[in-house]
């Protein structure tokens, strides 16, 4: 390859990168490989993982040879730059004459190989190098710094792209967890009512389909954050499935449960196990520049917020006073959806650990220059040296068993960022009903359209 520009060099990333974000593992690791044999222009491009008891073999994983993929093979490290790159190069590159400088290695030699690098791959969630990126050619490696340079990069991805496929099967192994906690409790059901039999297999059905979903169109577009971003999200709706399923348990073993209680507790759970699957593509989407708008009538939004959390908020004995009017807008209407839930969870919480009789959330909507929504419970308030970091990563002020959902610091970008609008938090008093309460108020101020 000739010297090349740095111009030169954003557009053969860009073409090494332009894999369709629905492919995962090892199919995105294939179209990875051949992108970059083909436009690096090398013979061979592979990527493999150490093995054997000793990890003195390398197992491939993908290998793109000439003009195709070719089959997987096992190869002995002892005396070869790969071995080197396994005891700590970061880039182990002979741009000539390899053939020359590892006479021992029998590989190279039968497949005249005269240029190589590598680079390890260390993946996030395991300890040292998870796999080796690997180009060879029979011609000489023009402009070396460049090879060095492009070659640690992208090494540098296969690593992020390796780490997104091991959170990938930590969360399914999570949620086939879950799945198994739901079928236990369809056994127990069915010995009480077998009419709810039907339903609850279809549900099940439903659910396994959702995780499939789920882990088929979850490529994130930033790893760092969304991977700790998800974690916060779902540590709430998992905790509502978990704590309903066993609910219901305990209530048929001491034989207190009815049929409609049966009813409520599965819609719950099928509407959380929908949260679920809808998180990951809303996260995707949050970070992307490719959402799509849509027009929706905020009534109707509420209603949805209200049945995720309809089951949450009556067993904790709280009134919902909704003020709505038929009004609709242009805007990304779930991201509006995971903001609401999360203030009005955060609103449950503080209401649940206050000894109030009457438990309050007054929700209303009006329209000026533009729409403004508020929520405002009567728990009292917020402390006056705790308000001013509300909107701050990470910050809470519940245990970590309660759960977080997806944090007011992402629910202030997500209204700035993405739905062009701010958000405020305040103490008020107002009056209800001839009563005088205290509490917190969000207030959301958004544009007609976007």
């Amino acid at each position: 390859m000739s010297q090349v520009t740095k111009k030169d060099i954003l557009k053969i990333i860009t073409s090494i990168l332009d894999i369709d974000q629905k492919l995962t593992g090892i199919d995105y690791l294939k179209e990875f490989i051949k992108n970059i044999a083909l436009n690096l222009d090398v013979k061979y491009a592979l990527i493999g993982h150490p093995t054997g008891d000793s990890l003195s073999e390398l197992k491939t994983d993908v290998v793109w040879a000439v003009n195709d993929f070719a089959d997987n093979f096992v190869y002995e490290l002892k005396d070869t730059p790969c071995e080197l790159v396994l005891t700590g190069e970061r880039v182990c590159i002979h741009d000539k004459n390899v053939i020359k400088d590892f006479p021992d290695d029998k590989l190279l030699q039968d497949m005249g190989i005269e240029a190589y690098i590598g680079a390890p791959v260390v993946s996030r969630t395991k300890t040292g190098v998870s796999s080796i990126l690997v180009l060879l050619d029979d011609k000489a490696m023009q402009d070396k710094d460049f090879f060095v340079s492009i070659v640690d990069f992208l090494a540098l991805r296969a690593s992020a792209e390796i780490t997104q496929h091991y959170i990938e099967e930590s969360l399914q192994n999570k949620v086939e967890e879950r799945t198994l906690e739901l079928k236990k409790a369809k056994t127990e059901i069915e010995k009480i009512n077998k009419n709810l039999e039907k339903r609850i297999k279809e549900e099940i059905n439903e659910n396994k389909v959702k995780q499939e979903i789920i882990f088929h169109q979850s490529k994130m577009a930033a790893m760092g954050e969304m991977i700790e971003n998800i974690a916060h999200q779902w540590r709430q709706p998992l905790s509502v499935i978990s704590t309903s399923a066993t609910g219901l348990i305990l209530k048929t073993e001491i034989q207190t449960v009815n049929n409609e209680e049966i009813v409520n507790t599965m819609e719950c759970i099928n509407n959380h196990t929908q949260y679920l699957s809808q998180t990951i593509d809303d996260f995707r989407k949050f970070f992307s520049i490719t959402k799509e708008k849509n027009t929706f009538c905020l009534k109707d939004t509420i209603k949805k917020v209200f049945k995720l959390l309809s089951s949450e908020f009556v067993n904790s004995n709280i009134i919902i006073i909704e003020n709505t009017q038929e009004l609709c807008i242009l805007s990304y209407e779930y991201e509006l959806i995971q903001v609401l839930i999360n203030i009005l969870n955060n609103a449950k919480d503080q209401l649940f650990e206050k000894d109030i009789k009457e438990k309050y959330i007054f929700i209303d909507i009006k329209v000026k220059e533009n729409i403004e929504i508020s929520i405002k419970d009567n728990a009292g308030g917020i402390p006056g040296n705790l308000i001013h970091k509300i909107f701050k990563q990470h910050f809470t002020t519940k245990a970590k068993q309660n759960g977080t959902g997806i944090g007011l610091y992402m629910s202030n970008m997500i209204i700035k960022k993405n739905l062009k609008g701010t958000i405020e938090v305040s103490n008020q008093k107002f009056t209800y009903q001839n009563t005088e309460y205290n509490g917190a108020e969000f207030k959301i101020i958004l544009p007609h359209k976007i």
